[in-house]
């Protein structure tokens, strides 16, 4: 339910994240997987979204010990 965007010469937060899909409903599972493939890439596991967009993912993120940035 989720794109990475991974840039393997730049290690900066802003250049590493993903967006999930429209109206996705990710369970914890994936959530994992996600925090997963950054760990397995060195990088901050990291999100950017409009809540509008996908309105289920903030809780299902949170729930996973996320936090908001704003």
């Amino acid at each position: 339910p989720f794109t990475v965007r991974h840039n393997p010469g730049w290690e900066l937060k802003y250049a590493n994240y993903a967006i999930p899909d429209r109206d996705a409903e990710p369970a914890a599972d994936e959530v994992a997987a996600l925090v997963e493939a950054f760990r397995a890439r060195k990088r901050l596991p990291r999100l950017e979204f409009l809540p509008d967009w996908a309105p289920a993912v903030e809780p299902a993120l949170l729930a996973a010990g996320f936090t908001v940035e704003n």
